[in-house]
């Protein structure tokens, strides 16, 4: 029960933390708050943002769970959040994660860290703003989603997410990762390895990563060329690391260095080659990759570090039945920062769970 009481006097730290930065960077922004007869104003508005983001709930119930405070209609709170325009959310929501993520980049001085670069991907059943909705494989009853490219430190001092950018139709991978490439360059990260999902497997991806000195660790999608690789390491015709180039369909192509190691089902009778074995695309040398084959597969499992990540931000993401997609694009950044404010005081200053 102490751990409870301190973990709940905790949050309630944490929120007023949240509180105090969000009433800063929403002020530096012209939005032309209103007031409802001189009572309700920027206080209230913060107030509910940070109880939606604390409880995990919309506007209402948070609004219903707060009857002891001066708080107005949730009528009130999404009018206001509907006069923001875009660019000025985009500028908000930019210096909301920024403010948050500094905290880790601090910490992250003279020392090597491991970064992922990942999706999050949030189902929508919407059939306007289709310009803020990217189509993926189907989930939840839908194959369209509300998608934001992430950059977080999963291994380091603190897990924090260090960058954001919102997908819209027509979004290449590419700009995400150079977008996340300048980031690493403007803040000197020693990055040790920068892991990645088989969705950015590609020439371009590949090429902007290692054109900028960064190492990189990603599945290799099996192909009929990793098949074929595959095939002839299995015949003991190709070592576990050889080199292997690729090309994509505008005759840009990439040589890198390919893993292939074993996987669980390798002593499987009913798996096919291909399912007994893991590949790897990497622009490690080749005998740098060699001595350290048996710890690359548990360095790339760091990567699940982001998707950890992503579910608690989901929990604590606030709810909005507005479609919106400048009113959700908030609401999803105030969860982020709400996270990295966690990963870092969490380490600093939560007696309950150290």
């Amino acid at each position: 029960m102490s751990n409870q009481k301190g973990e709940q006097a905790y949050l309630n730290k944490l929120g007023g933390k949240v509180f105090n930065i969000l009433s800063g960077l929403f002020g530096t922004v012209p939005m032309g708050f209103a007031t409802v007869g001189g009572t309700y104003g920027m206080q209230e508005f913060v107030t509910i943002l940070v109880e939606m983001s604390r409880l995990g709930v919309c506007c209402e119930e948070a609004i219903r769970q707060m009857t002891a405070k001066r708080i107005p209609t949730p009528k009130w709170f999404r009018n206001m959040m509907h006069s923001i325009g875009t660019e000025d959310a985009q500028v908000l929501c930019d210096r909301m994660l920024a403010r948050s993520a500094k905290f880790a980049l601090n910490a992250c001085r003279g020392r090597k860290v491991v970064l992922a670069i990942d999706k999050n991907l949030n189902p929508r059943h919407d059939r306007d703003n289709m310009e803020f909705l990217v189509r993926s494989k189907a989930k939840s009853g839908t194959n369209k989603f509300e998608s934001y490219a992430t950059m977080q430190i999963v291994d380091g001092p603190f897990k924090a997410i260090l960058c954001c950018m919102r997908e819209l139709q027509g979004s290449k991978d590419s700009d995400f990762v150079r977008k996340f490439i300048r980031f690493i360059k403007k803040h000197r990260l020693c990055v040790s390895f920068l892991l990645l999902d088989r969705e950015f497997y590609s020439v371009d991806v590949m090429s902007a990563i290692h054109d900028a000195g960064i190492r990189f660790l990603m599945p290799a999608v099996k192909r009929p060329g990793i098949k074929q690789a595959i095939d002839e390491h299995h015949d003991n015709r190709r070592k576990a690391v050889s080199s292997y180039t690729m090309q994509n369909a505008a005759g840009e192509h990439i040589t890198f260095t390919l893993l292939i190691t074993k996987s669980k089902k390798y002593d499987d009778p009913d798996a096919g080659i291909s399912e007994k074995y893991h590949v790897f695309a990497t622009n490690m040398t080749s005998c740098k990759a060699l001595k350290e084959i048996d710890h690359l597969p548990d360095e790339y499992r760091k990567r699940w570090g982001i998707e950890t990540g992503y579910r608690q931000v989901n929990e604590i993401r606030p709810r909005t039945t507005s479609r919106d997609a400048t009113f959700r694009m908030i609401l999803f950044y105030t969860a982020l920062l709400m996270y990295n404010m966690w990963a870092v005081h969490h380490v600093q200053s939560c007696p309950y769970d150290r």
